[in-house]
């Protein structure tokens, strides 16, 4: 059995102020959601982020969560808390790239992904996330070990040697891959309709004006059509964490890639810095040493007569690599991601061009000629037959008629009859 409720007889966890940690969280989820309405509004974001931050360090404060303990023993109202990694981390990963560039969003980034390991972590270790999703997530079907392991320190080697072991044995099976993506897309869409459900029934519930502000009272008598009890509440709140670390699980993905990128587009900005200053310093020192005998290095004859200035089309190529990589920045944010999630899910076959009826229109079309030119055919190899059985047929009349000539001439008229008078 879990462990009870706010409505159940037990304290609801308070902030250092004495004020309820309930009102913060909500209310730190209220800015969450204003700043995601806002994309581009910057102050919304911070404050937003800040709240989150706050609630979060309230949350480790009151120490509500053991890495001892399982799900069945963090008490129903404490559940809520588990989802403000998930929306910091959410936050973060949909930040425009700002004023600061690639570094500002490589930075935010990276607290992004580790907003998401520490909501991915404690999901685990509850065992709300379990199974193929807690493997996909780095864990054992416990929670325990894994790639995060390897990334925070964890055990050291071991866990850096299972993450690479893990993440080789993923790598080699892309249908594997596939097919649990599309388990985990399965799993959370029926995640969110149970939610959608769950929170209509709520909303029915609290409209009825049984329940209570924390969603432990019921609707109605207990039991009763439209009532509302503290298990209600306790699956609603599992069901949104579990669906929140799936999400997180493919956004985790999209959030390396660009990582990755800004860190290539960093290294890349660096190597151009440390170039323009090493040849600034050759162009400083020949120009030093060239008065003495008249002679210029080929980077001291470059018009301007300054020695080491770069030209000023390497300057421009530069900062239009800098846009381009700001643009892909800022475009790889929740809306990119969740198109190329979306192209996850595409046919591996090219689709049809054209419609069956068109199709089976052509083949009509098609046999109706073949029958239109055997028609022909046969109708010309007729002909052809007909010609030659009546030239045949003239043949023979010719033939026949010249043997009944010759017959005659052989045998004159009335010759075989005058024998056959007696009395002659």
């Amino acid at each position: 059995m879990h462990a009870p409720s706010a409505g159940g007889g037990a304290a609801a966890p308070q902030a250092d102020d004495g004020a309820p940690l309930a009102s913060l969280c909500a209310e730190a989820m209220a800015l969450a959601d204003a700043a995601r309405a806002a994309a581009r509004d910057a102050p919304a974001l911070a404050s937003a982020l800040a709240a989150l931050e706050r609630c979060e360090a309230a949350v480790e404060r009151a120490a509500l969560f053991s890495p001892n303990e399982d799900a069945d023993d963090v008490p129903t109202p404490s559940l809520q808390f588990l989802l403000l990694p998930a929306a910091r981390a959410e936050l973060l990963a949909g930040a425009p790239c700002g004023e600061g560039g690639p570094a500002a969003r490589a930075a935010r980034v990276a607290a992004a992904l580790a907003a998401q390991r520490e909501f991915l972590a404690r999901a685990a270790g509850l065992g709300i996330l379990k199974g193929a999703a807690a493997a996909a997530a780095g864990f054992g079907g416990d929670g325990s070990g894994g790639e995060e392991e390897g990334e925070e320190g964890g055990d050291g080697a071991a866990g850096r040697r299972r993450a690479l072991v893990a993440g080789a044995a993923a790598a080699a099976d892309p249908g594997a891959r596939r097919a649990a993506k599309i388990e985990r897309f399965k799993r959370a869409k029926a995640l969110r309709a149970a939610t959608d459900q769950l929170r209509r029934q709520r909303d029915e519930a609290a409209r009825r004006g049984g329940g209570d502000e924390d969603g432990g009272g019921g609707g109605g008598p207990a039991g009763g059509p439209g009532a509302w009890d503290e298990e209600d509440e306790r699956r609603f709140w599992l069901l949104r964490v579990e669906g929140a670390a799936l999400e997180a699980l493919d956004a985790r993905d999209c959030l390396r890639q660009e990582a990755q990128l800004l860190r290539h587009a960093l290294a890349a900005a660096a190597a151009a810095g440390d170039g323009d200053r090493s040849e600034s310093g050759r162009g400083a020192s020949t120009s030093g040493g060239g008065a003495g005998d008249g002679r210029l290095r080929p980077a001291a004859r470059r018009p301007g007569g300054a020695g080491g200035a770069p030209p000023a089309g390497d300057a421009e190529s530069r900062a239009a690599m800098m846009a381009r990589l700001s643009g892909i920045a800022q475009q790889l944010t929740l809306n990119g991601r969740e198109r190329q999630r979306e192209r996850v899910f595409q046919p591996y076959v090219p689709l049809p061009t054209i419609t069956v009826e068109q199709q089976g229109e052509m083949e009509l079309a098609e046999a109706r000629a073949r029958e239109a030119r055997a028609r022909e055919s046969e109708a010309g190899r007729a002909a052809a037959e007909a010609g030659r059985r009546s030239d045949d047929e003239d043949d023979e009349e010719v033939a026949r008629a010249r043997a009944w000539d010759d017959f005659k001439d052989d045998n004159p008229r009335g010759w075989g009859n005058s024998k056959l008078r007696p009395c002659a």
